[in-house]
């Protein structure tokens, strides 16, 4: 892989920053052009702006913490409990150094969303806004800059790598714990981030065509059960060790299937009423 762009001096730029920088930009842009059609209040988030990207930076940190825990502190827990200060290994404290350096790239992109909505809903709810009209506009940028970030994710090769594969297309990384090609899986996501994101464009922008896709919280549902369900089965290919483990299932099985159940269950009920009350509407004409 290609984790380093270019070398200025001692200064070296890499490859998974200017990707998630670029991913930013670009979800900005987007959202903002989304915005502006579906006439949002922008103010609501320039006032707590500080605020909002404190929140998210917070838990993109400890979320990511939480599932690489185990590489970064082993055992280093009993060890703290069972010995005497003068009796801890070489290089205990670094450990614990790791847990605050801000600048490793360990950040969690599904952290940053749950810091950023869990500090954005219960203010737009305080000031009267239309929550799910919002959660519109964030899921095309949101899938745009997964799909972008993701690019910088492959070109860095140590995250989200694959498991063994004899595909035409897998590919060797340095970085795997595998010895042998393996699935781009990156590659993989950045596609049917796309894919998604352009599904969703289709029907924003028929959404005078196709009405129940203009009805707020329809789109956003959509996205999360089409994203969620792939992410379900892309996970049996993603080769990172795996700690976080309920009855022996990694804890992202039971998320992604619970997001793809609640959200197409939400949705099949939105559109039974939407047919409901249209067909109301057609004999009540006639």
């Amino acid at each position: 892989m290609y984790p380093y762009i270019t070398l200025f001096g001692p200064f070296i730029v890499y490859a998974f920053w200017v990707f998630t920088y670029l991913a930013i930009i670009a979800g900005l842009y987007i959202f903002l052009k989304i915005a502006q059609k579906y006439r949002l209040d922008l103010h609501i988030l320039t006032k707590h702006s500080i605020l909002m990207i404190i929140s998210t930076v917070i838990f993109a940190r400890f979320a990511r913490l939480i599932f690489i825990w185990k590489d970064i502190f082993g055992n280093s827990g009993s060890e703290l409990i069972n010995n005497l200060p003068s009796e801890l290994s070489p290089g205990f404290f670094e450990k614990y150094f790791k847990f605050i350096y801000p600048f490793d790239q360990q950040y969690s992109v599904w952290g940053a969303l749950f810091g950023a909505l869990i500090f954005f809903i219960p203010y737009a709810i305080k000031h009267k806004q239309n929550v799910w009209r919002w959660l519109d506009s964030f899921t095309i940028p949101v899938l745009v800059g997964l799909a972008i970030g993701n690019i910088g994710l492959f070109m860095d090769g140590r995250r989200h790598f694959g498991t063994p594969s004899n595909l035409p297309w897998a590919i060797n990384s340095l970085h795997s714990k595998f010895a042998v090609d393996i699935h781009p899986t990156q590659i993989y996501s950045f596609l049917y981030c796309l894919a998604i994101a352009g599904i969703i464009y289709y029907f924003f922008k028929r959404r005078n065509k196709y009405t129940f896709w203009d009805r707020s919280g329809n789109l956003a549902l959509l996205g999360i059960a089409l994203f969620s369900f792939i992410r379900f089965w892309q996970e049996f290919i993603i080769g990172i060790d795996k700690y976080l483990n309920i009855f022996g299932i990694y804890i992202t099985y039971y998320i992604s299937a619970a997001a793809f159940i609640t959200a197409t269950t939400y949705l099949i009920i939105r559109f039974n009423k939407f047919k409901q009350s249209k067909n109301d509407i057609n004999k009540k004409s006639s």
